[in-house]
């Protein structure tokens, strides 16, 4: 057996209903615990592209369930997810993906301190879906208590509220309220929360948005 035998049922994942989701999650998590993880993982990134919907999230959902065998696999995609996307043209597609591994609990293992110093030089990126993304995804990571740990961490988010475009500055200042940082001062201005409510501010792209 491998995961190319269910690759296809994977693939259509979100169109199966709630059981078929639940038995496939199962499936994917016994297989996985049968392989070597670095077997398992040559496997992965051998059949299932690192993007959104290609089935790749899939797995990195049903491997959350136990983050302490998975976890280094999880630094590994993190960090081949963010390699990859300084070459691609649209890294959203790619840094997407990993929003599964997010609902991991990896705050009692080390693994959660190596993901977020993995992050953290994406939050000077020139790149908006690369910095755009780093926002979000160290908000998975980070605690009140944890954040408290990474020197200027913090303020670093906070320099993001003021970036010139308005995702950015929505980015930081969810992942800054989620974590009970937002500046009391801070205000979001009338536009940017006109484009909140209008447009879409959780979807960046091409770094032209």
């Amino acid at each position: 057996m491998s995961l190319t035998d269910f690759k296809q049922t994977i693939a259509q994942f979100w169109d199966l209903e709630e059981t078929e989701q639940t038995e496939l999650l199962t499936k994917i998590r016994r297989y996985a615990n049968t392989q070597r993880s670095k077997d398992f993982a040559k496997e992965v990134k051998q059949h299932f592209d690192q993007v959104l919907f290609s089935g790749i999230e899939v797995i990195y959902e049903a491997l959350s369930d136990e983050p302490k065998k998975w976890g280094g696999f999880f630094v590994k995609e993190y960090r081949r997810a963010f390699q990859a996307a300084e070459k691609a043209p649209n890294p959203f597609e790619i840094l997407e993906c990993l929003d599964e591994i997010g609902f991991a609990d990896l705050e009692a293992t080390a693994y959660n301190d190596q993901i977020i110093e993995l992050i953290q030089p994406y939050l000077d990126h020139d790149n908006l879906a690369i910095l755009y993304k780093a926002l979000w995804n160290l908000g998975d990571f980070l605690t009140p208590s944890i954040l408290d740990q990474y020197t200027g961490l913090e303020d670093r988010i906070k320099q993001q509220l003021s970036h010139k475009n308005w995702k950015i500055r929505f980015a930081a200042s969810t992942t800054l309220e989620d974590l009970d940082r937002l500046p009391s001062d801070y205000k979001v201005s009338f536009w940017d929360q006109w484009k909140i409510r209008f447009l879409d501010p959780y979807h960046i792209s091409y770094n032209l948005i």
